[in-house]
C-alpha cells in the first residue's frame, strides 16, 4: 500500500524542481530581464510541473523500498558476455 502523504510530498518537490529549471532555462532567450515573456515561461514551467506529477504517477525512487534480503542477494550471479572478444591490438599494427 502506498503512503500517499509521502508520495505527495515528493512528487510536490520533484515537480518544483522541474519547473524550476525549466523556468531557469527559458531565461537565457530574452536579450535583457525587461524583455522576458514571464506569462510563456510560467506557462510553460507549470506544464513541466503537471509532466512531472503526472510521470510520478508510475513511482518515485524516493518513496520506493528495495529490500532484498542477503539470501535475494547470494542468488545474483554476474556472467561475461560470450559474444564479445576483446579489442587487443597487436604491437605491429599501431
Amino acid at each position: 500500500m502506498r503512503d500517499w502523504k509521502r508520495w505527495v510530498k515528493a512528487a510536490g518537490i520533484r515537480a518544483a524542481k522541474t519547473m524550476a529549471q525549466t523556468a531557469a532555462a527559458m531565461l537565457p532567450a530574452a536579450a535583457t530581464i525587461s524583455e522576458v515573456n514571464w506569462k510563456t515561461i510560467a506557462g510553460t514551467a507549470a506544464l513541466a510541473g503537471v509532466t512531472s506529477i503526472l510521470m510520478s504517477i508510475k513511482g518515485l525512487p524516493e518513496t520506493d523500498t528495495y529490500d532484498l534480503s542477503a539470501e535475494e542477494l547470494s542468488d545474483t550471479e554476474y556472467h561475461e558476455p560470450e559474444d564479445v572478444e576483446p579489442d587487443i591490438e597487436e604491437e605491429g599494427e599501431k
